[in-house]
């Protein structure tokens, strides 16, 4: 039955987990402001400042659509964004205002900036008790190196990262995206994450949350680091490619497409241990000798329709 002039019923869309949350991300680029797009994620009220007239770099960085970074509208989403200049008192005033009734600060400002603009630590927690800062860093804090601007690919070649990777005989590689920040980014996520549960859990009060872009980075390769500290191989060459030095077996091997020009692509394998991957191995190598055996038009896949399901498919 249905009745005429009937209201329709209120659908009312679920809380997510940091409603009522307030992160005031200050921070430039890419780990801090990550940091604060995934509290966002989950419900946080985030607050984007900014410094007047240049803004945050990220705006002009990488590919863009009508003047604007692809990334800086992806990094920035469920943000609102406001000026505040730091370098007068009345801009750090204004902040000083905003962390009143916010939760957690990000910043990645030099520690020597901060301190210059009463915003370092202490003097944040002085004034704010129950503030969690995130403090992002090329080095962290405290280290002779604590003050000097870092990059995401220093953070790579510096954590050993770039030293393992790429082919045993070609030299160190670096990945094409922002790697070293979004390794950071997580780490310091879970950290403030659980800053916050001793916060308002345990009663600690705020607290600093110190994190570099080399650590988090360095925690990964720490295999490399430990083999070469334990058992000192030689520096010369070790990038292994996609085979790590672990009992199971990973690499990759080429195999030629069944197009009428000859093309290599790459596939990998994975095994659970050595046994696995050679009785793996010796299945492709069957398999490739039976594929070259046979005649060209056998192989052909110039009928296969675009996109079905039992051929390649191309994406536009």
């Amino acid at each position: 039955m249905t009745v005429r002039g009937a209201t329709p019923p209120v659908t009312r869309r679920p809380q997510l987990a940091l409603s009522g949350l307030r992160v005031v991300d200050a921070a430039t680029l890419a780990a801090g402001p990550m940091v604060a797009t995934a509290l966002g994620e989950y419900g946080a009220d985030v607050i984007k400042v900014e410094q007047p007239l240049a803004g945050d770099p990220l705006r002009t960085w990488g590919a863009r659509r009508r003047d604007i970074g692809l990334f800086w509208k992806s990094m920035s989403r469920n943000k609102s964004c406001v000026t505040i200049d730091f370098r007068h008192r009345d801009g750090q005033e204004l902040l000083h205002a905003l962390l009143d009734i916010s939760d957690v600060l990000v910043v990645n400002s030099r520690p020597s900036a901060l301190a210059r603009w009463c915003l370092d630590y202490e003097s944040i927690h002085a004034r704010h008790p129950q503030l969690v800062m995130l403090h992002v860093t090329g080095f962290g804090g405290g280290g002779p190196a604590s003050d000097r601007p870092g990059f995401g690919t220093l953070a790579e070649a510096m954590s050993g990262f770039a030293h393992v990777t790429g082919e045993p005989d070609g030299p160190p590689t670096l990945p094409p995206f922002f790697l070293a920040d979004g390794v950071a980014a997580l780490s310091a996520t879970y950290a403030v994450m659980m800053a916050l549960y001793h916060r308002d859990v345990h009663g600690g009060g705020g607290q600093l949350v110190d994190v570099s872009l080399v650590e988090p980075l360095a925690r990964l390769v720490e295999t490399a680091t430990l083999t070469y500290e334990q058992l000192a191989p030689s520096r010369n060459g070790p990038e292994t490619g996609s085979t790590p030095a672990l009992p199971a077996t990973r690499t990759e091997r080429s195999t030629a497409s069944g197009s009428r020009s000859p093309q290599r692509h790459r596939t990998s394998r994975r095994a659970s241990s050595v046994r696995s991957a050679d009785r793996i191995s010796r299945l492709a190598r069957t398999t490739s000798t039976r594929s070259r055996a046979r005649p060209a038009a056998a192989r052909s896949t110039s009928s296969w329709p675009r996109g079905s399901a039992s051929g390649p498919s191309t994406m536009r």
